[in-house]
């Protein structure tokens, strides 16, 4: 006579309210078994199979632990529990609260936040990988939270058609994806917001959120390099130093400059509530130079900065924007800004109040030509934009996003860079030893393309190997990186030392890289912090045209829980390949083109025919159903492998 044992313990399972839940149990040893299921210890009348299954769930019946008791003759054993979660029923239409502010004064820049989150303190220890995280932020959206927040598509629509597209990849403003997107409102109206969140199980919820742009209805004062006026007309423009010792002396003022005008002074504080400086007339942005080795400072709440060029008189080693660590800015928008010859554009916000950072600051569409000086933008802050620029030519990093509590970095054009060579993209948090400071945490990084002279183009994760700078809740998708064949430095497109990472549909061509070797993506962890958790690479497209030592599309190392599916790694000059490098625990690997077979790739890498082996040979991922340019995935039978589903 043998007593029962269990061989296969009950799964925990979630379901929808109004669904029933199934248990299911085996167990061996000499018959006859019997079953008695218990909800939260108490025993289940009439269930007494090897499976149960549940009534209808209610949202009561989230959180309970089944278990079953195994008896015979020779006695007894319990299972473990299985949990059951219950969601709320899918919803259609159904009221959000997603945007960081739902009325203003046009332009009027949103910052839309489907990630819910909990003030978790500010207690963490300087120094410690293992110590309380520092999530000072509540977020209430009103949107359901799928378990898998980055294998989840959320995609939004901003009512706004007439936004045009963005110049650097021609893709619409109207729309963006991620838990994480922003969008400026520039015409009046009234615009209906429209978010659609499909899990990868294929649940589907649809949301709404009303946003009212109004018209500027205070006082419009004018400023022309000749002005002598009193500033109420164009007719009658004032000089710029009348014009901006007016605008910022009392709330709500407009201040703009007459266009192809070119504006000397010594420096300049936009520190007054509500202000907007701007551009009037026909012709290119006002130039504002600024004189001996002053800068434009800004601070204050609800300032747009826009249409506009600012640089310095004979070059500068100071940035051209800088809001420092005293003075706190919640919803600054800088629109089409012009900055050359600068050493960037800086934010602080640091010390003194770590954990109240600058909030709702945007950069959209500006242009940082630095001139090889230093790093191009070094900004932060909680609900952070920075979309559609073009930074170029700087000495160190093109855009240094050195905290990003809940942040958008999409279709931006980073490129060229002569000096220290640092990357085009670095997210980190800030450090450790300022305890208190927010953990860099859900970002959407998208649609950007991103060439450097740098080893690691793209980079997200801690600074160096001697700092925590936990980051996590990351989404990289649809970038396009490139090697740089002026140096021949670049040995990976994304460096990746985070956790809860994405990356999908992402375009990695190392063409012109080093010619040691190249990987498209390298997960390590770089030091002290955390080591990678939950990383995947999906749908994914790496690729080198010229000669090189080594090739691979993945490297990971130190991770754990990852996954390598549907990628496509093509090489066909380099003198090894291979699709992963290293041995994460907990990985799933599939569906990836064999290394050395050619994909049949179009010239930008889209898939030339049906007959390419990449077709319909990919596994369908719930966590990927669009493609690198937004198409449906799947189109035939079964996904195309690779960053583009085309047959």
């Amino acid at each position: 006579m043998i007593a029962p044992a269990i061989t296969t313990q009950p799964a925990s399972t979630t379901v929808t309210v109004g669904q029933t839940a199934t248990f299911s149990v085996v167990a061996s040893g000499t018959a006859p078994l019997s079953y008695q299921w218990r909800k939260n210890g108490t025993t289940v009348s009439g269930a007494t199979s090897a499976s149960y299954t549940a009534p209808a769930a209610s949202t009561s019946d989230s959180g309970a632990a089944f278990s079953v008791v195994v008896t015979n003759s020779a006695g007894s054993v319990t299972s473990g529990d299985a949990t059951l979660k219950v969601d709320s029923a899918p919803v259609s239409g159904a009221a959000m609260t997603t945007a960081n502010r739902t009325s203003g004064v046009a332009p009027l820049a949103v910052f839309f936040d489907a990630a819910d989150t909990v003030n978790e303190g500010t207690g963490g220890t300087p120094g410690s990988a293992t110590a309380p995280p520092n999530w000072p932020f509540t977020w209430t959206s009103g949107v359901f939270q799928p378990a898998d927040m980055e294998g989840s598509q959320f995609e939004w629509w901003f009512d706004d058609p007439s936004s045009g597209v963005w110049a650097n990849d021609r893709l619409s403003k109207n729309t963006a994806t991620g838990f994480t997107a922003a969008h400026v409102f520039e015409t009046p109206g009234t615009y209906t917001v429209t978010l659609r969140v499909t899990s990868p199980d294929g649940r589907v919820d649809t949301y709404k959120q009303t946003i009212t742009v109004t018209a500027f209805a205070g006082v419009t004062h004018y400023a022309s390099a000749s002005g002598t006026g009193d500033g109420t007309s164009a007719s009658s423009p004032q000089s710029l130093s009348s014009g901006w010792s007016w605008v910022t002396g009392a709330p709500g003022r407009r201040l703009l400059l007459n266009r192809g005008d070119t504006f000397n002074i010594s420096g300049l504080s936009a520190s007054q509530t509500g202000m907007i400086v701007g551009a009037y007339g026909t012709g290119a942005a006002p130039s504002i130079v600024v004189t001996g080795g002053g800068s434009v400072w800004y601070s204050s709440t609800d300032i747009t900065l826009m249409d506009l060029q600012i640089e310095p008189s004979g070059g500068s080693s100071s940035p051209g924007l800088i809001n420092d660590a005293n003075h706190r800015v919640d919803r600054f928008l800088a629109l089409r800004l012009m900055l050359k010859g600068w050493a960037g554009v800086q934010t602080e916000r640091v010390i003194g109040s770590l954990s109240n950072p600058n909030s709702g600051v945007a950069w959209v569409e500006c242009t940082i030509d630095n001139l090889n000086q230093s790093t191009g933008m070094y900004v932060g802050g909680y609900q952070i934009a920075v979309m559609g620029g073009r930074i170029a030519n700087t000495a160190s990093h093109n855009l240094r996003l050195w905290t990003g509590a809940k942040a958008v970095v999409s279709h931006n054009r980073f490129e060229g860079g002569v000096g220290t060579y640092q990357h085009a993209f670095k997210f980190h948090s800030h450090e450790w030893e300022y305890s208190g400071t927010p953990e860099s945490r859900w970002a959407t990084v998208s649609d950007n393309q991103a060439t450097y002279p740098a080893p690691w183009v793209m980079s997200v994760g801690p600074q160096n190997a001697q700092q925590i700078e936990r980051v996590s809740h990351v989404v990289l998708e649809r970038n396009h990186t490139w090697g740089d064949p002026g140096t021949g430095r670049t040995q990976s497109g994304l460096e990746i030392s985070a956790r809860y990472v994405m990356m999908r549909n992402n375009i990695l061509d190392g063409t012109g890289g080093n010619s040691g070797g190249y990987t498209g993506a390298l997960v390590q962890r770089r030091g002290i912090e955390p080591t990678p958790y939950n990383v995947r690479f999906l749908n994914n497209t790496v690729v080198r045209l010229d000669a090189g030592r080594s090739f691979s599309a993945v490297s990971m190392s130190n991770t754990d829980l990852a996954a390598v599916r549907n990628n496509i790694a093509w090489a066909p000059s380099a003198s090894s390949r291979s699709m992963l490098n290293g041995s994460p625990t907990n990985l799933t690997v599939s569906n990836n083109l064999p290394v050395g077979t050619d994909p049949q790739f179009t010239k930008d890498y889209t898939l030339a025919s049906a007959l390419s082996p990449a077709v319909d040979t990919g596994v369908t991922l719930g966590e990927v159903r669009s493609d690198a340019r937004g198409a449906a995935r799947p189109l035939g039978v079964r996904s195309d492998i690779g960053a583009f589903e085309c047959f």
